[in-house]
């Protein structure tokens, strides 16, 4: 018997008496999902399964209209075998995804909305690179941005206070051939920032103010430029105008690799 379970006037976790369903890839992707769409500061969710009929556009699930378009002049195909369920699939020559700069994504992380405690920005993306060498973009807006740099993932922005661009780089290494779970957060209480590889936290005190805003779009397999192009699969990818706690990134990490079979 499958039941959800209400948190804070939302929906969070799908749990089961039944355990062998818990390890179900399509269970855990529900919860998964779950877990996301109830979320605070909630600003788009991408999971593949978003992509529309023609495959040129990849649906923003948040329900805040923030859908990607194809560039690069090369279609676009679906991972999916029985092991590894649907992804986008980038070439690391002409693939990316692009959108245009609404308001929603010029994220400061010190949004009056989102409650004190929780002001920042978070990032999380499922990825499954091909090859790990040189810069590949997984997130850009320019002043906020996730990418790969060798073999291990690198969150950067660019700080409203000190007018400087601050970055950190995971200890941890990525699987190549492999999914991973990356995850970029900025806390405005402490001005920290943090990286996550496939559950492993670390911080990196840099005491940023703010982050400064882009006029550039957000793009995705990309940098904002259209160069440092990524080589690989692309799973559930979400952005968020808040700082998520260790507790739900430990639930997205937990449920994801059940999805993902890792």
């Amino acid at each position: 018997m499958t039941t959800i379970q209400k948190r804070n006037g939302g929906m969070t976790d799908l749990l089961s008496t039944d355990f062998a369903r818990l390890d179900d890839p399509i269970y855990a992707g529900m919860a998964y999902d779950s877990i996301i769409m109830d979320t605070i500061g909630l600003i788009g969710y991408w999971p593949a399964s978003g992509l529309g009929g023609a495959r040129d556009e990849l649906t923003d699930r948040s329900g805040n209209g923030n859908h990607f378009t194809t560039r690069g002049g090369s279609a676009y195909t679906l991972q999916s075998d029985s092991e590894h369920n649907p992804s986008v699939r980038f070439d690391g020559a002409s693939d990316y995804w692009t959108q245009v700069s609404n308001a929603s994504l010029q994220i400061t992380g010190t949004e009056t909305t989102i409650s004190t405690n929780q002001r920042g920005l978070t990032i999380c993306a499922w990825v499954h690179p091909d090859i790990l060498s040189g810069s590949q973009f997984i997130f850009d807006k320019a002043f906020y941005l996730l990418f790969i740099g060798a073999d291990k993932a690198k969150f950067q922005v660019f700080d409203l206070g000190t007018t400087t661009t601050v970055t950190i780089t995971s200890t941890t290494s990525l699987n190549v051939n492999s999914w991973n779970f990356l995850v970029a957060k900025y806390s405005e209480a402490s001005g920290d920032l943090y990286i996550s590889v496939n559950g492993v936290n670390e911080l990196s005190a840099q005491s940023i103010t703010a982050i400064t805003t882009s006029a550039h779009a957000l793009t995705m397999g990309a940098r904002f430029d259209f160069t440092g192009k990524y080589d690989g699969g692309m799973g559930r990818t979400s952005l968020h105008a808040s700082y998520l706690s260790g507790e739900t990134l430990d639930r997205l990490w937990s449920y994801g690799r059940k999805y993902y079979r890792i």
